[in-house]
């Protein structure tokens, strides 16, 4: 395994341990692209975003957003890439299931709205949001795509409002 494999199974674990710290200093280690799959066993691979993702959709807490953010954020990230061979991308999955704050973030780091899912009717992110009754998350999108201001506005202004369940264990 060479080290670049090394560092981003490390990265891994860490984020599945929803360790903060260590996600973050193999964050700032790493200098190269993350978008590659790491093979976990003979035939299961994995990838960082696609990892955080799950982790914080599945809890929604702020532990797993934090550690999701620090993956969003890394520079050599496409944050656009189909992780799971679907079709979805992290921003249409967001939408699906109406996580407002992780579609904020990704759009925040130039997630494409109107990209398309060709092995699902061409949907896009909005379509998701739209079918799953997410309103709030599709009129982000939609201001996004329409470049408005007072949209964007709107929607920080409600995200104000709203927090994420505090984790059991703080000491982490």
């Amino acid at each position: 395994m060479s080290t670049n494999e090394t560092n981003l199974t490390m990265l891994l674990n860490a984020i599945e341990d929803q360790d903060i710290a260590r996600t973050k200093a193999f964050l700032q280690k790493i200098k190269f692209e993350i978008n590659d799959p790491i093979l976990r066993t003979q035939d299961f691979e994995e990838y960082v975003l696609q990892t955080a993702l799950e982790k914080h959709l599945h809890s929604k807490t702020e532990r797993t957003f934090e550690i999701l953010c620090h993956c969003i954020d890394h520079d050599h990230l496409n944050v656009d890439k189909d992780m799971w061979g679907d079709g979805r991308t992290s921003l249409m999955r967001s939408a699906q299931t109406g996580d407002q704050f992780t579609c904020f973030a990704l759009l925040g780091r130039g997630a494409n709205v109107l990209q398309k899912n060709q092995r699902d009717s061409n949907k896009n992110a909005i379509d998701y949001a739209f079918e799953n009754g997410h309103k709030k998350v599709c009129d982000l999108l939609k201001a996004e795509r329409d470049g408005t201001e007072e949209g964007m506005e709107r929607f920080v202004e409600m995200l104000d409002g709203v927090e994420l369940p505090k984790d059991d264990d703080d000491d982490r």
